[in-house]
C-alpha cells in the first residue's frame, strides 16, 4: 500500500510539471486541412441554362396560343353561340393576287384606229351665234324684247382668242350697228363677237344728225381694234331778211346769218320759212363737204299769191372744214 501511495504520488509531480510546461509553451498555430475542390462554376453554368430553356419553351408555347391566325380568330368567334340568336358564320377569301398588264397591250393598233378626217375636206364652219363673255358681250337680234335685246352670256375666258371679236373706239360717240344688230355704244367697253371677214357696220347718232357707214375687215380670230372718227362737212345759209333758218328741226337763226356751221357727216335736213312760206329739203353731208343754201323769192305771174321761197345749193369740197 505504501508502494502503491508512493507511486501515485509521484504520478501526480510527474503530471503537474507536465503541466505547468504546458501551461508556459506558447501556443502553437495549426492550418486546417484544404477543403476538397468542388465545379460550382459549371453547376452555376448549367442551372442557368436549363432556366433559359424552361423560359424560351414556354414564351413559344404562349406565343402559338396568343398570335392566331385572323381567319381561325373569326372562325373561333363565330363558331361560338351567342345568346341572343343563331350561329353566324363568316367565310372569309383572300384576295386575288395583283395582274400585271403591259400598256402596249392595251394600245389599239394602227388597223383598227378609225381614219382621221381630213381638214381640206371639212365642211365650212357654222355662224357664230352672238355671245358673251367674261370681257366679251354679244347684243342678239330678235323682235325688239327686252330678252332680245339682253345679251347672252357664256363662262368661258379664253373665247376673246379664239372667237372673232371687234372693239370700236370713235369721235364722237355713237351706236354701231351691224346690219339690224346693235353691237353697243362707243366706246366699247369689251369686245363684241361678231362674224369674221368683210363686214359694213353703221355709225349712228341722232342728236348730231351722224348716219356713216364704214366697211371693215374683222379678223378671223382675236380682237379687231377700230379707231373712228367721223367726217365733218360745212354749211352756210342765205336768204331773205326775216326768213328763219332751221337745220335739224332746231332754229338756226333769222335771216341774214353770216355765220357757217360745222356738221358730222351723215343725212341732214334743212328749211327756211318765212311768213306762211316754207321750203325744205333733206341732204347728206361726206367728210369735207362744203355746202351753201341761198334762199330767192321766185317770180309768179300777176295775181297769184306771195311768191315761194326757193333755194340753190352750191357744193364746194375744195375747203375741208376742221373737226368742231
Amino acid at each position: 500500500a505504501k508502494a502503491l501511495a508512493q507511486a501515485s504520488s509521484t504520478e501526480d509531480g510527474a503530471g503537474l510539471k507536465a503541466s505547468s510546461r504546458v501551461a508556459e509553451s506558447p501556443p502553437v498555430a495549426t492550418r486546417a486541412p484544404a477543403p476538397a475542390s468542388r465545379p460550382v462554376g459549371a453547376l452555376l453554368l448549367l442551372a442557368g441554362l436549363a432556366i433559359l430553356s424552361l423560359g424560351a419553351v414556354g414564351g413559344w408555347v404562349a406565343r402559338g396560343q396568343l398570335e392566331k391566325p385572323r381567319d381561325r380568330v373569326f372562325d373561333d368567334w363565330a363558331s361560338q353561340p351567342s345568346a341572343g340568336g343563331p350561329k353566324v358564320e363568316i367565310h372569309t377569301t383572300p384576295p386575288a393576287p395583283a395582274t400585271t398588264v403591259e400598256a402596249r397591250a392595251l394600245e389599239p393598233s394602227k388597223a383598227s384606229r378609225p381614219a382621221e378626217p381630213s381638214l381640206a375636206n371639212a365642211p365650212a364652219p357654222a355662224p357664230i351665234p352672238a355671245m358673251t363673255a367674261p370681257g366679251i358681250v354679244g347684243p342678239t337680234a330678235g323682235n325688239g324684247s327686252a330678252e332680245d335685246a339682253a345679251p347672252v352670256v357664256v363662262e368661258a375666258k379664253a373665247l376673246g382668242d379664239v372667237l372673232p371679236t371687234l372693239d370700236v373706239y370713235s369721235v364722237p360717240d355713237v351706236d354701231v350697228l351691224l346690219g339690224t344688230r346693235s353691237l353697243g355704244h362707243t366706246p366699247f367697253k369689251v369686245p363684241v363677237v361678231v362674224p369674221s371677214g368683210k363686214q359694213t357696220i353703221t355709225l349712228v347718232n341722232t342728236s348730231l344728225g351722224i348716219r356713216a357707214t364704214r366697211e371693215v375687215e374683222i379678223q378671223p380670230h382675236g380682237v379687231t381694234h377700230l379707231d373712228l372718227r367721223v367726217g365733218v362737212g360745212s354749211v352756210g345759209f342765205h336768204a331773205p331778211n326775216g326768213a328763219k333758218i332751221l337745220l335739224d328741226r332746231k332754229l338756226v337763226g333769222i335771216a341774214p346769218v353770216e355765220r357757217r356751221l360745222q356738221l358730222y357727216e351723215g343725212t341732214h335736213h334743212v328749211a327756211a320759212v318765212m311768213g306762211e312760206q316754207r321750203w325744205e329739203e333733206t341732204f347728206k353731208v361726206e367728210d369735207g363737204d362744203w355746202l351753201s343754201f341761198t334762199a330767192r323769192l321766185e317770180m309768179r305771174p300777176r295775181g297769184d299769191a306771195t311768191p315761194t321761197l326757193r333755194f340753190v345749193k352750191e357744193v364746194s369740197a375744195e375747203t375741208k372744214p376742221e373737226v368742231p
